[in-house]
């Protein structure tokens, strides 16, 4: 593959769970040359500095969450159009979160050319305190097939770099996907509802500011929350390193700091498949 075929992943990750998944198809592209793309800190993408892209991003309550939505419909138009593939991560069912990041995707005018969602940990407070964990996610059979989408992936970006037309990616979801279609942008907010500091806790060490994907805690000295803006996501109750932040209906417990070890390890496997 020629040096100068470029490709750009950007990803929008609360757990971290979206963000290792992507490390690790960077590592099983290898020697493919990839730049990540935080889709929480960096503005939209320029298309035209790229030959080929990646989205990726969590599922929220069935949709994407507002932040993968608003990023990408910000990235400017372009009239050529660019080969794309896109990725999921969830905790529960994507429903229709994959055809919808992929009309997404193509609005801005990119063809999509492969796509994939997959099965992790459960990250979701809510859920993990009723012990919807999902700690051995993804299964072996939904394993070998992020294998397999892994493999011809890039297969398909050998192609594009030799200048090969491909075709656009067609999806098959099952039953129980469009059973589950009822996408709410305001659900995980209405659900999370207000946050409160225990101030004995806070150590104040800006984590939960610094990481916000919306800007809306602010430090005096102690975090204060903008509601008004706040979207729900739990990324501050989850990556609060002492659990000083807490709501109604949830106060110590059910955290996801970070991709448990042995999700981590499920991937030692994708090394083994490319050597």
């Amino acid at each position: 593959m020629e040096k100068k075929f470029s490709i750009a992943l950007c990803y929008s990750s609360y757990s971290g769970n979206t963000r290792l998944v992507c490390q690790k198809i960077a590592d099983y592209l290898a020697p493919i040359s990839i730049e990540f793309y935080d889709m929480h800190s960096r503005p939209p993408i320029n298309p035209l500095s790229y030959d080929l892209f990646g989205f990726a991003s969590s599922v929220e309550f069935f949709g994407l969450p507002s932040k993968t939505i608003q990023w990408i419909r910000s990235i400017p138009e372009i009239s050529e159009k660019k080969y794309a593939f896109i990725f999921l991560s969830y905790g529960g069912n994507p429903g229709t979160a994959l055809i919808q990041l992929k009309d997404l995707v193509q609005s801005r005018n990119f063809r999509v050319i492969a796509g994939h969602a997959l099965h992790c940990p459960e990250s979701y407070p809510l859920l993990r305190v009723r012990g919807f964990k999902n700690a051995n996610a993804p299964g072996e059979k939904k394993f070998r097939r992020f294998l397999m989408f892994l493999y011809i992936l890039k297969d398909l970006i050998q192609s594009a770099s030799e200048g090969k037309e491909i075709l656009e990616a067609r999806f098959r979801l099952g039953l129980m996907n469009y059973f589950f279609n009822i996408p709410d942008p305001l659900a995980a907010r209405r659900t999370m509802g207000f946050k409160y500091l225990d101030e004995k806790a806070c150590t104040l060490c800006k984590r939960c500011a610094l990481e916000c994907p919306f800007q809306a805690i602010i430090m005096d000295p102690y975090p204060i929350f903008n509601e008004e803006i706040c979207t729900g996501c739990w990324k501050c109750y989850n990556r609060c390193p002492t659990q000083a932040i807490y709501t109604r209906n949830l106060h110590g417990a059910g955290h996801y700091p970070e991709p448990s070890t042995l999700f981590k390890k499920k991937f030692d496997r994708l090394v083994k498949n490319n050597e």
